[in-house]
């Protein structure tokens, strides 16, 4: 090895000592393909000023890397949107895991549910919780044989062994929808009872029918502290306000499903009025009727003679006396109404006659029944004290019922003597039959005592 490096020394020594001083040039050929060689070279070597390999690997991966991340990023699936599922799916295999054995359980579908695609999950019903409980497969072992060659090798292979027990969804169903598991309560939108109304003035009764077969026993709760077990309760409401009626179907000692409904009671009105004035005249007097009514917006009043109005405080004139019933109508703004009636409602007319229950005959002879108001000569004539009278006849009667004096003079009265004799002292029956100007007729009957002071 030491010979051989000395032999390529000598041969250096001589090439240089031969060749020194001798110069060539290169063809331009020559130079193109040595500054290649020399591009090379830096291109792959670390150069840091210089563009090499290095610097095109770490733009490659970068390339690289972004890459598969724009591509995981795209890959993944969108959710599909929301929709109705089905209340249970149970799948069941009986020997393979073929399309062909494969059955799907329904145990509640829900309407105008849309089929859902091969791989994509089972949707879930909006606002509605579900969990669904799963098995997982449990391995079987099953040997295959492949071929290989010309031998046959055995080679183990997993299978998967589906339980045929359907899995379970359990799943809250908005209400209206049917299910199999009966409810501890259930309140209903359509009716479990009707009643005979729903509004009505005070006092209301009400009769209800309760509409549901399905319970065995009942509860109704009225809303005013009341309460029945019968089917079909009938109820009086007599405050008023609004009350809500419930009604609870039992099932044993379980409730089944509830209903609750409004009754509304309305107040009543109260009818009040007045004559003015107070002993009126009739006909000659013209009538104002007061209203002190409250809760009332509208008023019919009648009149007693065909007559009547509508306004809150009426006048009225009659044409002549009579017995006439004065009735007031008031409604409320809910339609309710009351009335008030007065019978005879003139029967204390300022008109009268009126007669003393005892006098003293003259004892010096009879007066032929005149009299004045003196005070002296008050007292010794039997006549009417009056007002208002347009027609009179007076008729005296003793005990035994024979007449003994008549006048149709209010200005003549009975003075006690019969025949131009004093009466006896005792008791005389009296009789008095008229009318006043109003043309109301009047009659009275009484007793009066004549006191002979002579005896």
């Amino acid at each position: 090895m030491v010979k051989k490096k000395k032999e390529d020394k000598i041969l250096r020594d001589l090439f240089r000592n031969g060749l020194e001083g001798v110069g060539v040039d290169p063809s331009p050929s020559f130079h193109s393909a040595l500054m290649k060689s020399v591009r090379r070279g830096e291109f792959f070597s670390f150069i840091p000023s210089k563009f090499n390999v290095w610097y095109a690997g770490l733009i490659a991966v970068a390339v690289a890397a972004t890459t598969l991340v724009l591509t995981v990023g795209g890959d993944k699936e969108v959710a599909p949107p929301e929709q109705p599922v089905m209340e249970s799916v149970a799948v069941t295999s009986a020997d393979s895991l073929s399309v062909d054995s494969m059955a799907v359980g329904v145990a509640a579908p829900v309407a105008d549910a849309p089929p859902v695609g091969e791989g994509e999950p089972m949707p879930k019903l909006a606002g509605v919780p579900v969990t669904t409980e799963e098995k997982s497969p449990e391995p079987v072992s099953s040997p295959v044989t492949a071929p290989k060659g010309d031998e046959e090798a055995e080679v183990g292979i997993s299978e998967q062994k589906v339980d045929t027990t359907p899995s379970v969804v359990a799943q809250t169903l908005p209400i209206g929808l049917a299910t199999t598991e009966k409810p501890s309560i259930r309140s209903v939108a359509e009716p479990l009872f009707t009643a005979s109304t729903y509004k009505g003035c005070l006092p209301l009764g009400v009769s209800f029918t309760a509409a549901a077969a399905e319970g065995d026993s009942y509860r109704w709760s009225f809303g005013d502290g009341g309460y029945s077990s019968d089917k079909d309760p009938e109820w009086l409401f007599d405050e008023e306000g609004e009350y809500e009626v419930t009604l609870k179907v039992f099932r044993g000692n379980e409730v089944t499903a509830s209903f609750s409904s409004t009754i509304t009671v309305y107040p009543r009105p109260v009818a009040r009025f007045e004559i003015m004035p107070e002993e009126a005249i009739i006909p000659d007097d013209v009538i104002t009727f007061l209203n002190y009514s409250t809760g009332a917006l509208a008023y019919n009043w009648s009149f007693g003679d065909g007559g009547g109005s509508q306004l809150f405080e009426p006048t009225h004139k009659y044409s002549r006396y009579g017995n006439y019933d004065v009735t007031l109508v008031a409604l409320s703004e809910f339609g309710c109404g009351d009335s008030l009636t007065l019978y005879n409602a003139f029967s204390k007319s300022s008109y009268s006659i009126e007669f003393p229950n005892a006098f003293i005959p003259n004892q010096s002879g009879e007066s032929g029944g005149y009299y004045t108001d003196s005070p002296a000569e008050i007292d010794r004539v039997f006549h009417p004290v009056y007002n208002g009278v347009a027609s009179y006849q007076l008729r005296i009667y003793n005990r035994q019922g024979m007449l003994l004096f008549e006048s149709n003079d209010l200005s003549i009265g009975w003075d006690g003597y019969y025949r131009s004799h004093i009466c006896d002292p005792g008791v005389y029956i009296w009789k008095v039959r008229g009318t006043f100007i109003n043309g109301e007729p009047f009659t009275r009957m009484g007793d009066v005592t004549l006191i002979n002071i002579s005896e």
